[in-house]
């Protein structure tokens, strides 16, 4: 009986094989190391100081800002009185001894002879009913005045300082705060019963 016949396998069945290069770096497999430069090391020491250096001066403004007094202004002249941007009209009416102003408050002043400056105002201060009434004297500094303030149900004063070389009001609130007034040129000298700045 002859030998059985060997077939070959079919293509089907047999993987083809087929010879791959892959690239290897002629230096082979170790990463390449480039030698820094003094400057590079210094950089990536440093690189969070000006971050920090950034944040400093961030609080430091915020320093500044929160412990110096806010700013307004507020004065007296023909078209009548101005507190930043608001406006009060003279009402016709008024005489010299007694002004009165009206618009997004209501305001009289009166002129004693002695010399003596009082005001009150009626006001919505921040969406809350206020009254408020000041006394202002002359000094040979400038003025000086006390005021009181109902805002709601919170009582305040304070105690104001005008200083006639800088045109500016120093208020000092019965709870520390400060803010100041400066009285534009041209503009006169009144009374300030209105809470600036709360």
């Amino acid at each position: 009986m002859g030998e059985p016949a060997i077939t070959p396998a079919s293509s089907a069945t047999t993987p083809l094989r087929s010879a791959q290069t892959l690239p290897v770096p002629l230096g082979g497999l170790t990463p390449a190391h480039r030698r820094a430069t003094p400057l590079q090391h210094i950089a990536r020491r440093h690189h969070t100081a000006p971050l920090l250096a950034l944040a400093v001066m961030a609080a430091a403004s915020g320093v500044w800002l929160s412990t110096s007094p806010r700013s307004f202004e507020a004065g007296h002249d023909a078209t009548g009185v101005h507190m930043d941007d608001m406006t009060l009209t003279p009402v016709t009416h008024s005489t010299p001894e007694m002004q009165m102003f009206i618009g997004a408050a209501a305001l009289a002043i009166a002129t004693t002879r002695a010399g003596t400056e009082r005001a009150g105002a009626v006001m919505s201060w921040n969406g809350v009913p206020t009254t408020a009434r000041c006394v202002l004297r002359r000094t040979d500094a400038g003025a000086a005045e006390v005021c009181d303030y109902h805002i709601g149900a919170t009582r305040l004063s304070s105690t104001d300082d005008y200083a006639a070389s800088a045109r500016t009001w120093h208020r000092r609130y019965s709870d520390g705060m400060e803010i100041a007034i400066t009285v534009p040129t041209g503009a006169a000298l009144i009374p300030i019963p209105f809470p600036l700045g709360r």
